[in-house]
């Protein structure tokens, strides 16, 4: 009985070994253009909540001022602009005293431009 591998089969083995690897470096740049996006995105919804927790945090009475004319620079994320508008949103339980609030964070991404928009509803009183 004999010990060991013959050379054929260990060819065969590396030869299998390394298609996996080209393999796995073949799909390298769409991993590293995925992870990119997905952190696009992870920025996008940072900022989109940074902003809808501002307008939040204020006065019913005050919701309005917070209606941007044209996007804003995002400070200390380079590339993004947010935009927030409050709008009335008639309600048949609530009548006029619901406001719609959308946040819209815009960048670049690959030539695109990209968009995350966040929307709630706050009722006067809540």
């Amino acid at each position: 009985m004999r010990k060991g591998f013959s050379l054929m089969e260990i060819m065969v083995a590396v030869f299998i070994f390394a298609v996996g690897i080209l393999a796995l470096v073949g799909n390298m740049p769409w991993l590293l253009k995925s992870e990119k996006t997905a952190e696009m995105y992870t920025k996008a919804w940072i900022l989109a909540e940074r902003y809808m927790g501002e307008i939040r945090a204020a006065d019913y009475g005050n919701l309005g001022s917070f209606n941007d004319a044209s996007a804003q620079n995002a400070s200390g994320y380079p590339g993004y602009q947010y935009r927030r508008t409050v709008a009335n949103a008639d309600n048949a339980s609530y009548g006029s005293n619901l406001k719609k609030i959308t946040v819209n964070i815009t960048w670049s991404s690959h030539g695109q431009n990209r968009t995350y928009s966040l929307i709630d509803f706050i009722a006067a009183g809540q």
